[in-house]
């Protein structure tokens, strides 16, 4: 058989079966083209699926006339130019392959307009041949790439595209994961003319933490950012912040899981394993994490250049990397006050991890240790982990979206005028959880207490005068309590420092929300009442599941749920009130899938089922209903008394002197 050198447009089809896998595929290389590009605006117009016409517009920097031609070759680029360019990458493409390969499975025109050009230009191929026409047109700044009839000269590969909308599923999900790693950036996306998705750009001048925030709340859900825990790190030149879900809250079926390595998009596994190991036992087997991270490090410290697609990733220490989230998502996880550790953990059990990824994190198995001994042992360290006197720093970003699980609400009279951040409470993680044996509870807790509630307070100047707090006169509402009533701050979701007249309290918020429920609401036999959901909740079952609701629909009844069981789906269209307590933003389709994927696992009783709501009713899910949760209560005229059954009475005094 004899070799010979493939024709040039053979050879860039063969590369389009790398590069362009589908419509989507088109979208991602167009756009990144044009983030790469400079521009601040991006539009996005689809006609049938990708079927028919992919058109991308931008504001950016544009290509002038005589690149036009070039743009389209195979291996013309702007991003690099040596070797070492290769090495550093921080543009989203490089390679300069996607023109050329797009533009010989479709009919593209690409017109551009530099910004000291005075007119545009066109450039036209129509993927039979490799001549590109140059013809002059009429264009704002910037650059549209218009791709028309994809695969029209390779039936073989058009005829296994998926109907419309499956491919525009995959276009939309794609625009989502682009445009959360841009929030600087408006994104509009248009499907036959009618606009589907549209984010506006946010300044940076907000702050990292609250521009993403935004963007989050605007791709998946303001309820994501509301049950979310914020956390940044900074290991010299690695930062890692990651918004990660309560794992009560966390679901099963399309999760929200983005990752981002220096603003590129990826789902590698290395991360995604380092993150489940940090939620260890605390999800169910259905349950996945929910999260958004983005990674960001020295570009020489990741190879980008391992797949055409640019799917995945290479670290040169991947190992610490992996070790530094573990850290980072355990910290976040920490606010949640739930035990993250699981002893002798395999790393390897939790992800199907490749051979080179098992090698990577197989030398810390049974005896985890953590990022910094494993950082001072490390050998053949990059620059940014060879300094010796760096220690690893974590701090919980406050944003007014977010409130963070370590929050004032109100400063304390005579505890000084200021508000403890996220370095006051490092002390705080709690190990109340620790020890559980019968007879030891007390001891624990009040160990617990004296030791959180002299840390807390030692951190806060007491020479400065106090601000003004918000606090309630409940003499006329409250005839066991005469005087003042104040939130102090909340730590952790769990626990509330209140000041009730002169005296401290340390309050188990979840053990008295659950104890209150049962005493005013339960009391004598009391049923269960029903409160209409605004929307109906669905949820799928699987045959197990639907066996289970069949068996016990008569308890579900009969105790404050109207529920309709259709084929595999259960209909939730009512809910106990105490249920729905403590859920001021219709959290309901959130919650009820987690409250459901517990019970379904019991042999259901009346009493198991109740019990079940209190255990759900007492979950609060920000500092802020802690509080408005516990001023309410304090106006009721039983306060004191429930409220001893679940707090420990602090003298600040003694505290403060020890």
């Amino acid at each position: 058989m004899t070799i010979k050198k493939l024709p040039p447009q053979l050879a860039n089809q063969i590369a389009a079966g790398e590069v362009v896998e589908r419509p989507a595929s088109v979208v991602k290389e167009l756009v990144e083209n044009a983030l790469d590009a400079g521009a601040s605006k991006v539009e996005i117009d689809i006609e049938r699926g990708g079927h028919k016409r992919i058109l991308i517009r931008d504001n950016g920097k544009g290509i002038g006339k005589e690149q036009l031609t070039l743009a389209l070759s195979r291996h013309a680029t702007s991003k690099i130019s040596n070797i070492d360019d290769l090495e550093a990458i921080m543009s989203l493409g490089f390679r300069g392959e996607a023109l050329a390969s797009i533009s010989s499975v479709s009919r593209l025109t690409m017109t551009s307009k530099p910004a000291g050009q005075n007119e545009a230009w066109s450039a036209i191929a129509e993927g039979l041949a490799m001549d590109v026409d140059i013809k002059p047109a009429a264009h704002p700044d910037g650059t549209s790439v218009d791709v028309v009839d994809l695969f029209f000269n390779t039936p073989a590969r058009r005829k296994f595209l998926r109907a419309e909308k499956t491919e525009f599923n995959h276009i939309e999900t794609l625009i989502k994961r682009i445009a959360l790693s841009r929030p600087d950036v408006s994104f509009i996306l248009k499907h036959n003319q009618k606009v589907v998705r549209k984010y506006r750009a946010h300044s940076a001048e907000l702050g990292l933490v609250e521009q993403k925030s935004k963007r989050i709340s605007e791709v998946i859900s303001s309820n994501f950012i509301d049950s979310a825990s914020v956390f940044t790190s900074q290991y010299d030149q690695v930062n890692i912040a990651v918004w990660i879900k309560s794992p009560e809250l966390c679901g099963s079926v399309n999760p929200a899981q983005y990752s981002f390595v220096n603003g590129r998009m990826m789902r590698d596994k290395l991360i995604q394993h380092a993150i489940r190991q940090s939620y260890g036992q605390l999800l169910h087997p259905e349950q996945l994490p929910e999260y958004v991270i983005f990674i960001e490090l020295p570009a020489n410290e990741v190879d980008v250049n391992v797949h055409p697609a640019k799917h995945e990733v290479r670290f040169h220490h991947a190992r610490l990397l992996h070790d530094l989230i573990v850290k980072t998502i355990k910290d976040a996880l920490a606010v949640f006050q739930i035990p993250t550790q699981v002893a002798n953990q395999d790393r390897s059990q939790e992800l199907d991890l490749t051979d080179e990824h098992q090698n990577d994190v197989a030398n810390q198995t049974q005896d985890q240790k953590s990022v910094e001994p494993a950082l001072q042992n490390a050998t053949a360290k990059p620059a940014w982990l060879a300094e010796p006197n760096h220690e690893y720093q974590t701090a919980v970003a406050v944003t007014e979206i977010q409130k963070t699980e370590l929050v004032t609400k109100s400063e304390p009279r005579g505890f000084g005028q200021a508000r403890p951040n996220a370095s006051s409470f490092s002390g705080l993680r709690s190990n109340a959880h620790s020890t559980s044996h019968a007879g030891n509870d007390a001891v624990a807790k009040s160990n617990f207490a004296a030791n959180q509630m002299h840390q807390a307070l030692t951190q806060i100047d007491q020479n400065t005068p106090a601000q003004s707090s918000e606090r309630i006169d409940l003499t006329n509402r409250n005839k066991n309590l005469a005087g003042l009533f104040s939130v102090l701050f909340v730590q952790q979701l769990r626990y509330a420092y209140c000041q009730i007249e002169q005296d401290v309290w340390l309050v188990d918020v979840q053990q008295y929300a659950k104890s209150s429920t049962v005493n005013s609401q339960l009391a004598s036999g009391q049923r269960l009442t029903k409160t209409p959901l605004l929307v109906p909740v669905r949820l799928k079952l699987t045959e197990d599941e639907k066996r289970w609701c069949t068996e016990y629909l008569d308890i579900l009844s009969a105790n404050g749920f109207e529920v309709l069981l259709h084929q595999y789906f259960l209909i939730v269209k009512q809910v106990p009130a105490i249920l729905r307590s403590n859920e001021g933003n219709n959290q309901s389709s959130q919650t009820l899938p987690m409250f459901f994927n517990r019970i379904m696992t019991q042999a259901l009783t009346a009493e198991s089922l109740v019990e079940n709501i209190l255990d759900q009713q007492a979950q609060l899910t920000s500092a802020k209903q802690v509080t408005d949760f516990l001023l309410k209560k304090a106006q009721q005229a039983d306060f004191i008394t429930e409220l001893k059954d679940s707090a420990l009475k602090l003298d600040a005094e003694s505290l403060l002197s020890q």
